[in-house]
This record gives C-alpha cells, sequence and structure tokens, in this order.
C-alpha cells in the first residue's frame, strides 16, 4: 500500500514492479443524485490493456455479486 485517504481512495504497487506504476481505487460521490462511482486506475502495457480491462471488468461483477448491486 502506497497511500490511503480513508473512505475516499487506496493505491497499491506490485513489489515487483516499477515503483512508478500502481493501481488505484477511488470513491466519488455526487451530491445531486447521492450516488457512489468506483474509479480504478492502473497501469498496463499496451499489448496488456484488454488483459486489464478483462480482469477488473470481472473483480467489479464478483464485487457488485457480493454487495447485491
Amino acid at each position: 500500500m502506497i497511500s490511503v485517504n480513508p473512505m475516499m481512495s487506496i493505491r497499491f504497487r506490485w513489489l515487483e514492479e516499477s515503483p512508478d506504476t500502481y493501481f488505484e481505487f477511488n470513491i466519488h460521490h455526487t451530491e445531486l443524485t447521492g450516488n457512489h462511482t468506483l474509479e480504478i486506475i492502473d497501469f498496463a502495457d499496451l499489448d496488456e490493456i484488454e488483459e486489464a480491462i478483462a480482469l477488473w471488468d470481472s473483480q467489479v461483477k464478483i464485487l457488485r455479486r457480493k454487495l447485491g448491486v
């Protein structure tokens, strides 16, 4: 874990990767609608972008199912 902003964001880095690369989760709250949005930021090489998107999509589906959303 590199940094944390409680209830807003958390940033991690893989131990075997460059210190400049990380993945991060941000939670945004919209006052008007009361909705929350999860933003995922991840670094990937050009040839790994589709794999990374598929990985995060599957992980978010599992999270939504466990949360009952």
